[in-house]
Parts: structure tokens; C-alpha cells; sequence
């Protein structure tokens, strides 16, 4: 990971520094606890997104709800009703029986009977409450038949922790109900609670170790862990016990095989009692409000399937792991931010990561493994998006730079294939410098001073911008770069600054070259007539084209910059349209030299004006005067 970031760093620098900040700074909100609460409750989620479990059909519930009350016409039940209940069960021998109702005091009548039922039948749990405000167990049973139902609450009020063992006030280690059914059932394995393997700390039963909460466990950040805490890995599905009323017990009308050898909770089932605790990830037909006898069956379902079945219990990272999970989904935020290279493909593939995201969260919780979920994924799309604004905004700059830098005078399909290769061409804010082969046309009006001295400034800057105007228009058609107005003058550059490497694309230039100069005719005549029309005089241009190696990339400092062609090339192609000023057969005089000439395939008319002597230069040049194209070109 730290040779990518590394990579990434040396080749995107100035992109990549923002998004690691960005990410750093995630992570640090994190180890704050500043995204406890959506871990937490995005755990609640894959819990119920699990496949539905097969009913644990060692556990039976037996609910009092409201018609049972209403039948017994009071409230609480009395000692005498949960007395005959459990004479009722023992006829099918339980294995052990929970009355998750407090009994601090009796509640007559038949308080004896149910002192006599809790001697009588020795498999049978009660339970109390040891921290917040303590509630006592019924007086006559011992401590080892006795179970805390205290659940510790995270700081939304639900339930996703179950306590499994602390000290009381008085200084005395207590077990919770879940943990005293535990031992009970499993007895019949020959199996005991003992201390943990890998922590000491930890309980066990065989060779499976109840995993302790820790502070920093999961999603957790400086979680009260005090006493010993498991994470409540609930039963998936909607019936994962069998529930029957207290009525149909009564009455006989429960299956003895739901009983025999089966762990029976007894609690209150009733809306209007309130015995309900916060929990999001067991289903229930209350949402989000699951009765407090079924959250024992489920603490209790837990650790026997695990000894038992194999049924994993949940499972963390540890945190190293975790933050690096976190680093490398950041991480993949900037990089794959930085490899797209339109922002429709960053944002599909931004969606379709963010999907693996879910896929393997969802995937691990199907193993029983809690890994952040909603930490990476704030740090990839915040990581992605300011890395692909910042990826927009330069090349936004780059765009226009290039664009300044070739004077904004280029043809669509060339400002296309400069974007294309803007990562080729640019190089700290410069097109680099290369060495190609391209077609140089310059061009001038004739006697322009001359002109110029008959009309107004006003007259000649506007009557010049259109000229310049209809001749930028025919480069950039012809697909050629205006590189720059001198005076009343005009360079245009055929073959960049995307350099054509093969024999026929530098003859596509110089006909491409020859083929504006001819059209750039053709406008001056309208443009002509349209001025005659208007009261100004005609004018005539000369242009001189020449095909030869030139030198190209930015000239200047940082504070002008200009895309720069330079060459003997460049200084011949002047040459050309400025040699023999009195010639001039037609309002627009185009000569090239053989250099271009031996491109054009014989499909332009030329007239030869002999080896010429340019200013300038040691050898002379073969110049001809393009006359029109020829009919068999058309």
C-alpha cells in the first residue's frame, strides 16, 4: 500500500496531497468516535440482512401476554399461577426452566407454593438485576440458580452487547441468566464453564472462548467494556424460537416434545408491561422492539450453537487491521479517481467499488465477522470526489493553458487531440519541445501601409479583425493552427502540435496546407466584394508555404508563455511570400516551394517560377505559383 501511495505521490502530487489529507483526517474522526453511531447502526443492518436460520427448537417461550392477563384478571402475576406453571412443565422433564419475571417480594396468594416449586424443581433459574437500580432474586433460591438480566445499552438506548458476568455492589462475581442456562444444558456434554485459552479473562465451555468485548471492539470507540461483555449475535429469521402463551400451556395444548429435554423461558410478552428492550437487529413484530424474555433466549441460543452447532460467534479485527481497511479504501479512492480518465467512467466505477464495499461487508457478516463499514466508505467518496475536483479543475487549467499557448486558434479536431494527449504534451505548465516535419503558410496583405493611411484606425481594426477572422476560419477548417497575427500577417502551422510521423500524413499537411491557401482566395474574394460594396478598397495577400523540420514547444517565462514554432522551415515559408512583391498575377499570390510540391500528388495546378534566390538563404528554391486545383482532382 505504501509503495501505490508512493507511486501515486511521484506522478500526481499535487492531486493526491488533498485526498490524503482528507483521509487522515477520517481517520482521526474515528479514533474521536465520530462515526460510532452509524458503524453501529449499520451493524444492525447486515445482522438483519442475513439469510433466515433454522428455529432453535432446544428453546421454548412461553409469553404472557395481554389476554393471559386480562384472563387473570390482575397484575403482577401471582406467585400461585407461576407455581401451577411450573408443576405443568415438569410433567415433559425441561431441561431448565427462566422465570424472567422479578420476585423481590411475593406476590400472593401462593407464595409458598412457589417456594416449594423452587425447591422442588432444582433445573428452574430466577433471576435479579445488580447495577442500575438493583432489583433482588427471590429470597430462597442460591446463588448458583440465580441470573442477572442487566444489559448494557450503547449510547442510542438499543441493545447489541450482552453481559455475561460483574461484580455486584456488594463485591460478589454474578453470572448472567443466559450463562446460567448455558450451564445447565450443556452439563449433559459434560461440559463446564472454565476460563479462556487465549484470554484468561474470557469464558468457556470445551473448547469454544466467548469472545469479550473490548473498548475499541468493532465499531466501538472507548466503549464502557466493564464486567465481561459478548457481542449479541442474534438468531437470524422471523420464528428463531417456538413461543407459546401461557394459556395454551395451561390448558395442555403444547406439544410435550417443545418441552422435553428443551430450555424454557418464562417472561411477560405484553405491550402494556413494558418489558422491552432497543434492538434494531432482531426481528420482531414490535420494529426495533424486542421483548426482554426473547433477548435471554437469543443470548442463550448463542453461546450453546457455538459450543454445540459451530455457529460462529461475532468476530472483530483487530484495530490495526481495521484502520488499515480504512486506509486502503481511502486509498482506492484516490487512485481510481486518478486512472479514470472521464469523469461518467470515475463515477460508475466509484458506484460499482462502493458496491464491493457493501458485498463484502455483507459477505463477512454472513461468517459472522464485523468489519467497519461506513468509515471506508466516507473515506473513499471523500476522497474520490476531492480528488476528482481537483483532477477537473487542473485540467480545466491545462485546457486553457493549451489553448494559450496555441493561441486558441485551432480546429475542433485538433483542440480534441490535444486534450486526448494533454498528459503526453503538457509537462510542469509546458509543451515540451520536439523536433517534426510540418507545413508552414504565411501570409500578408499587400501595400497594407499604404492602405492603412486612407482610412480611419477605426476603419482598418475593423475591416482587419474580419479579415483575420474569415482567414482563421479557413485554417481551422483545413485543420491548421493559427500560431500568431504579426502586424497585418498570419502564421499558420500544418502537423502540430500532434506530430504526423508517417510519409502520408505529412503529405495530408501540406495539402491540407495548399487547400486553405486556396480557400483563403476564394473568401478574400468575397470578402472584396462585400467591402466594395461598403466603400473601402479591395485588397490583395500574398502567402508562401513551405514543408521542412521544425522545432516546437512553449517559449517564454512564467509570465508570457507562447507555443513557439522556430526552424529554417519557418523562415523559408516567410521568404516565400515576400519575395518578388511586384509579382502579383491574382488578388491572392500562393507560392510553395518543391518541398511541398512533391506531396500534393499532382492535384493542384502550378505555375514554375524557377530556382529563386531567397533573402536570407545560401542555396535558392524552387518556387511555384499554385494556380487552382486540377480537374482530375475533382
Amino acid at each position: 500500500m505504501m509503495r501505490i501511495l508512493r507511486r501515486l505521490l511521484e506522478t500526481y502530487g499535487s492531486s493526491t496531497w488533498p485526498g490524503l489529507a482528507l483521509l487522515a483526517l477520517v481517520v482521526l474522526m474515528r479514533l474521536a468516535g465520530g462515526f460510532q453511531g452509524l458503524e453501529l447502526k449499520t451493524l444492525d443492518t447486515l445482522l438483519r440482512l442475513r439469510p433466515a436460520e433454522p428455529t432453535d427448537d432446544r428453546f421454548l417461550i412461553v409469553g404472557i401476554d395481554e389476554a393471559d392477563i386480562q384472563a387473570l384478571g390482575t397484575y403482577p402475576v401471582p406467585d400461585q399461577v407461576l407455581a401451577d406453571l411450573l408443576h405443568r412443565l415438569d410433567r415433559h422433564q425441561p431441561r431448565a426452566v427462566a422465570i424472567d419475571i422479578y420476585r423481590d417480594f411475593p406476590v400472593n396468594p401462593g407464595h409458598g407454593a412457589l417456594v416449594q416449586a423452587w425447591a422442588d424443581f432444582p433445573y428452574v433459574v430466577g433471576i435479579e438485576q445488580v447495577l442500575a437500580n438493583p432489583v433482588a432474586p427471590p429470597q430462597t433460591l442460591p446463588s448458583d440458580r440465580i441470573g442477572f438480566v442487566d444489559l448494557p445499552l450503547d449510547d442510542d438506548g438499543f441493545v447489541r452487547r450482552i453481559l455475561l458476568g460483574v461484580y455486584g455492589a456488594d463485591g460478589v462475581y454474578r453470572f448472567a441468566l443466559a450463562i446460567r442456562l448455558a450451564e445447565q444444558y450443556l452439563a449433559q456434554y459434560g461440559l463446564a464453564m472454565d476460563n479462556g485459552y487465549r484470554d484468561p479473562e474470557a469464558m468457556r465451555f470445551g473448547t469454544t472462548e466467548l469472545t469479550r468485548v473490548h473498548p475499541h471492539t468493532g465499531g466501538y470507540v472507548r466503549a464502557d467494556a466493564a464486567g465481561n461483555q459478548m457481542l449479541l449475535n442474534p438468531r437470524s429469521g422471523a420464528t428463531p424460537f417456538r413461543q407459546v402463551s401461557l394459556r395454551q400451556v395451561m390448558v395442555g395444548a403444547v406439544d410435550p416434545a417443545w418441552i422435553e429435554d428443551a430450555i424454557v423461558l418464562v417472561g411477560i410478552t405484553s405491550l402494556s408491561v413494558k418489558d422491552l428492550v432497543n434492538s434494531a437487529a432482531v426481528s420482531s413484530e414490535n420494529p426495533g422492539l424486542v421483548y426482554g424474555v426473547e433477548i435471554q433466549a437469543h443470548a442463550t441460543s448463542q453461546i450453546i450453537s457455538a459450543v454445540l452447532d459451530d455457529r460462529p460467534l461475532l468476530q472483530v479485527w483487530s484495530p490495526g487491521l481495521e484502520y488499515g481497511w480504512i486506509v486502503v479504501w481511502g486509498g482506492l479512492g484516490i487512485g481510481w479517481s486518478l486512472m479514470a480518465r472521464r469523469l461518467w467512467i470515475s463515477v460508475l466505477g466509484s458506484t460499482a467499488l462502493l458496491g464491493c464495499l457493501l458485498g463484502a461487508g455483507v459477505g463477512l457478516m454472513g461468517m459472522a465477522v464485523w468489519v467497519p463499514m461506513v468509515v471506508p466508505a466516507i473515506a473513499f467518496v471523500i476522497t474520490s470526489t476531492i480528488t476528482t475536483s481537483l483532477r477537473l479543475s487542473q485540467a480545466q487549467q491545462q485546457q486553457m493553458m493549451t489553448l494559450r499557448l496555441l493561441g486558441q486558434q485551432t480546429s475542433p479536431e485538433i483542440a480534441q487531440a490535444l486534450w486526448d494527449e494533454r498528459q503526453r504534451l503538457t509537462e510542469e505548465g509546458r509543451l515540451p519541445a520536439q523536433t517534426l516535419t510540418a507545413t508552414i503558410l504565411f501570409s500578408d496583405i499587400r501595400n497594407f501601409t499604404t492602405l492603412s493611411e486612407q482610412q480611419s484606425p477605426q476603419q482598418v481594426m475593423g475591416w482587419l479583425n474580419e479579415y483575420f477572422m474569415a482567414m482563421t476560419e479557413e485554417v481551422q477548417r483545413h485543420h491548421g493552427v493559427v500560431n500568431k497575427f504579426i502586424g497585418d500577417g498570419l502564421m499558420a502551422v500544418f502537423g502540430v502540435p500532434i506530430p504526423s510521423t508517417t510519409p502520408v500524413a505529412i503529405a495530408t499537411d501540406a495539402q491540407q496546407a495548399v487547400d486553405c491557401a486556396l480557400a483563403m482566395a476564394e473568401r478574400l474574394t468575397q470578402l472584396n466584394q462585400q467591402w466594395s460594396d461598403q466603400g473601402y478598397l479591395p485588397i490583395q495577400i500574398r502567402i508562401g508555404i513551405f514543408t521542412g523540420p521544425v522545432m516546437v514547444g512553449s517559449l517564454g517565462g512564467s509570465q508570457r508563455l507562447e507555443y513557439g514554432v522556430v526552424g529554417d522551415s519557418v523562415n523559408t515559408a516567410s521568404r516565400l511570400e515576400s519575395c518578388f512583391k511586384h509579382r502579383q498575377p491574382t488578388p491572392c499570390r500562393i507560392l510553395i516551394a518543391h518541398e511541398t510540391l512533391v506531396h500534393l500528388n499532382n492535384q493542384i495546378q502550378v505555375e514554375s517560377w524557377g530556382e529563386i534566390p531567397l533573402r536570407g538563404k545560401q542555396n535558392t528554391v524552387r518556387v511555384y505559383r499554385v494556380c487552382h486545383r486540377s480537374i482530375s482532382s475533382f
